[in-house]
């Protein structure tokens, strides 16, 4: 800024000082005093012809849409002053925030705008080792089962807090390269509602609630093998607590951090044969389900805009089921079953690396693989994912 010569704006110093000017000289004092006036009076006056001219200017001279996309491309924008006019302006953003597509497990922590439409299909295929029943080794002589998934995300912005998600799955299946199996899983409908939208500069991170059914829809019973199981039969219903965090690193470079812990009860469930949880063709009675416990994080860090790597981490412990036999007496002939029903506590520990490309806010491309690592009574698994998201 240009400094100003107290000399030139003073006219005489002949009136009492004031305990400022003492301080600071009066020529100096009184030359800031007179420049504070003129500037007041400017912004004023500014502020007066835009506030008319804004109330007289056609409602049509920007859509809603124009005015949406400005919004979003100077999401980093901040209010500035022109000393010349005295106008509000608003200088460009400096920084924009990236296109995430969310990672391939962790759930996301904010709801859709009302009206709008996601669409996010996944193919994933992959193969199950089968492990000891404690310490979670891959058991040599165990058999291996191999998969190939379609399911798709479909969720619609009810309000602009409330989301309502519904996720149909197919799976086709092969077990030693032998037997092969294909149909529906069970379908989840899940409802989400946003606690908080975090905001910039803020510590509080974005919180959604969400609590999801998921209905009996997949083969559970009356199987051939237990390995062609794609279905609890159970009536299971989930709630959880999702929160997220983006921060801003350096130009380009955002990370966006994600958590969610979960937790879910199931209705009992009648089985006949051999079934989800184990059994033999003789096999009559009912299993209790066992609680799981889901604890996940997510992370995504920005390369560029449009790049993108991802990183989940995911912790099931799931408790034991129980079963209960049928006793039919009137049926005395029947055999009785000698398998075992029923299956004991586990857990397991997966994880998944994935690389995100977004052609635009939209819509995007997320690829990576989901491996299981470490577990109790779980089988060490690798599969590939691939997804894309549209909304709309």
């Amino acid at each position: 800024m240009r400094s100003l010569d107290p000399d030139s704006i003073l006219s005489g110093q002949s009136a009492p000082l004031s305990a400022a000017e003492r301080r600071i000289g009066p020529g100096i004092a009184r030359g800031w005093a007179r420049l504070a006036r003129q500037r007041w009076h400017s912004v004023l006056g500014g502020a007066l012809v835009a506030l008319v001219a804004s109330s007289v200017a056609p409602a049509s001279a920007q859509g809603p849409r124009e005015a949406l996309g400005a919004g979003a491309e100077g999401r980093g924008s901040t209010p500035s002053l022109d000393a010349a006019s005295a106008e509000p302006t608003v200088a460009p953003g400096l920084v924009t925030e990236p296109w995430f597509t969310g990672p391939l497990i962790a759930p996301g922590a904010t709801t859709l705008d009302a009206g709008d439409i996601s669409l996010q299909p996944f193919l994933s295929g992959g193969t199950a080792l089968a492990s000891e029943a404690v310490h979670g080794r891959v058991n040599p002589e165990g058999n291996t089962a191999a998969g190939l998934e379609f399911d798709i995300d479909v969720s619609v912005g009810l309000t602009d807090r409330f989301t309502l998600t519904i996720s149909p799955a197919g799976v086709v299946g092969f077990v030693d390269q032998e037997q092969s199996f294909a149909g529906f899983g069970d379908l989840p409908v899940e409802l989400q509602a946003q606690l908080w939208r975090g905001r910039h500069g803020w510590l509080v991170p974005d919180l959604l609630l969400h609590v999801e059914e998921s209905f009996p829809t997949g083969a559970y019973q009356r199987l051939d093998s237990n390995t062609e199981a794609i279905g609890s039969g159970s009536f299971i219903t989930t709630m959880g607590l999702t929160g997220g965090r983006l921060w801003h690193l350096h130009d380009e470079m955002w990370l966006h951090l994600l958590g969610d812990l979960s937790g879910a009860v199931g209705s009992e469930v009648e089985v006949q044969g051999i079934n989800t949880y184990g059994g033999d063709p003789a096999t009559r009675g009912r299993v209790d389900p066992g609680d799981f416990i889901e604890l996940q994080f997510g992370a995504e860090l920005s390369l560029t805009r449009q790049w993108a790597v991802a990183l989940d981490l995911e912790m099931i412990w799931v408790g034991a089921s129980t079963f209960r036999a049928d006793r039919v007496r009137s049926r005395p002939d029947l055999p009785q079953a000698v398998v075992a029903t029923g299956l004991p506590a586990s857990s397991l520990l997966s994880f998944a690396p994935a690389l995100e490309y977004s052609v635009s806010a939209d819509f995007g491309f997320i690829g990576g693989l989901w491996v299981g690592v470490a577990g109790r009574n779980s089988p060490t698994f690798v599969t590939g994912v691939f997804s894309t998201v549209w909304t709309f």
